[in-house]
C-alpha cells in the first residue's frame, strides 16, 4: 500500500496472526522502508516478542540471531531518522543480551564490534 500508516498496521497485524515467523520475514525490511511508520513497528514487535530467532532456533546455531542483530546495529547507527535509531537501541537494549541500555549510538557500535562473533559483519 502506498500508505505508511497503513503498512505499520498490516506489518502489526501480520506480527499478532502469525507471530515470529512473520516478524522474522519483517526485520530486512527495517532499512528498506522510507519513513518510520513501518521501522518504528517493526522495533515494537521485536521488543514484546524478542529476536524472531530465539523463538525458531533448535538447532543452537547463531547465525540467524547475528544477522538480526546485525540489522538492528544498522538501523540503531545508520538510519536517517532519529526516532528509529532511538527505537533500535531501545530493541536493542530489550534483546541483544548485551547486559546494558543506552540511547548512544557509539555505545552499541562499541558492543558490536568487541564481541567475539564476527559472523554477520
Amino acid at each position: 500500500d502506498a500508505s505508511p500508516y497503513v503498512r505499520a498496521a498490516a506489518v502489526e497485524a501480520g506480527v499478532r496472526a502469525r507471530g515470529s515467523a512473520w516478524l522474522a520475514t519483517m526485520i530486512p525490511k527495517l532499512g528498506s522502508d522510507p519513513g518510520e511508520e513501518v521501522p518504528l513497528a517493526i522495533l515494537a514487535g521485536v521488543r514484546a516478542r524478542g529476536l524472531p530467532s530465539a523463538a525458531a532456533s533448535t538447532d543452537g546455531s547463531n547465525g540467524q540471531r547475528e544477522g538480526e542483530l546485525a540489522v538492528l546495529i544498522k538501523a540503531a547507527t545508520e538510519h536517517p531518522i532519529d526516532r528509529v535509531r532511538v527505537s533500535a537501541m531501545q530493541t536493542l537494549g530489550a534483546v541483544s543480551d548485551a547486559g546494558f541500555k543506552s540511547l548512544r549510538e557509539e555505545d552499541w557500535d562499541a558492543w558490536w564490534h568487541s564481541r567475539s562473533t564476527p559472523a554477520a559483519r
